[in-house]
């Protein structure tokens, strides 16, 4: 069936002219467009290998994070209060009776 309109066609040499150009353009882009999808699957393949090492070292830092908070430990020093005030007599009933 194809040959048939081809060979219909053939008949009228601009349609020929035609069909060569869109074939060409065809063979055009089936190139270029197998070369982009290289450099986007390069590029894909690049972050994917840059993501699982970002993953793994924020997995080693809270690693990290979490064996230096428990192996850490915190000096305890004692409180002391300078001149401290002696509080006396403090009952609810005092204060009322003092006013």
């Amino acid at each position: 069936m194809a040959i048939a309109i081809l060979n219909h066609f053939v008949k009228k040499p601009h349609f020929v002219d035609h069909l060569v150009e869109e074939i060409n353009d065809l063979l055009y882009g089936i190139k270029k467009n197998t070369e982009t999808n290289d450099v986007k699957a390069s590029n894909l393949i690049h972050s994917y290998n840059a993501l699982k090492i970002a993953h793994i070292l924020t997995a080693i830092l809270g690693i990290a994070l979490c064996v230096s908070l428990l192996v850490s430990t915190q000096k305890k020093e004692p409180i002391t209060i300078k001149d401290p005030i002696k509080i006396e007599d403090i009952t609810p009933n005092s204060t009322l009776n003092n006013k």
